[in-house]
């Protein structure tokens, strides 16, 4: 499909450089700008989604205090350093 954008001065400045000095054309470039802008925006779609997930599971009172954290990660330590000890 093919699409016109209108580009500032500056920007179409910029874009001229860049063609410039990557040797890729402006159209591979600006496609390349709008794939990242496309996968950023999609992985803040998922992180939002989490976000909710986890206020709605806070809400529902499916957390872990600080202190339950504290001494799973501690149990955890320890039987890291048990296994180690042991070899």
């Amino acid at each position: 499909m093919l699409t016109q954008i209108e580009l500032t001065p500056a920007r179409a400045e910029a874009l001229e450089k860049l063609e410039q000095a990557t040797g890729e054309s402006k159209s591979a470039l600006i496609s390349k700008a709008l794939d990242h802008f496309i996968e950023l925006h999609r992985e803040y779609a998922e992180l939002a989604a989490e976000v909710e997930q986890a206020r709605a599971e806070i809400e529902a009172g499916q957390s872990f205090s600080s202190a339950e954290i504290t001494a799973s990660a501690m149990s955890a330590i320890s039987k890291v350093k048990t296994r180690k000890a042991v070899r």
